[in-house]
């Protein structure tokens, strides 16, 4: 869901602003990003009766946060470094899922 607000459609007879259209998405992107993570947390609670694991759940936290600074910021300089910063934490959540799980 959040792939198809963050990718626009491309008419083959029109160029896209992606710049424009970024802008235009940023608030349903990373609303739909916050209340994803806040039912993982939710999801967690009700399924094991406790809130995830310090580790996921500090993973959880700073997602959550980036992910409200960037829906209250127009801040292009901070988009910029959390773009990077945001796939860069969510590539070390996965290896420490996976060497945890293996």
């Amino acid at each position: 869901m959040m792939a198809a607000l963050v990718l626009p459609d491309v008419p083959a007879d029109r160029d896209v602003n992606l710049k424009e259209h970024y802008w235009r998405e940023r608030v349903p992107f990373f609303a739909s990003g916050l209340a994803a993570i806040s039912w993982s947390i939710v999801k967690e609670i009700i399924l094991e009766g406790r809130p995830p694991e310090r580790e996921n759940m500090i993973f959880h936290l700073v997602f959550l946060t980036m992910s409200g600074v960037a829906l209250a910021s127009r801040r292009e300089a901070l988009h910029k470094l959390f773009a990077g910063a945001m796939f860069l934490i969510f590539l070390a959540y996965i290896a420490a899922l996976f060497t945890r799980l293996g």
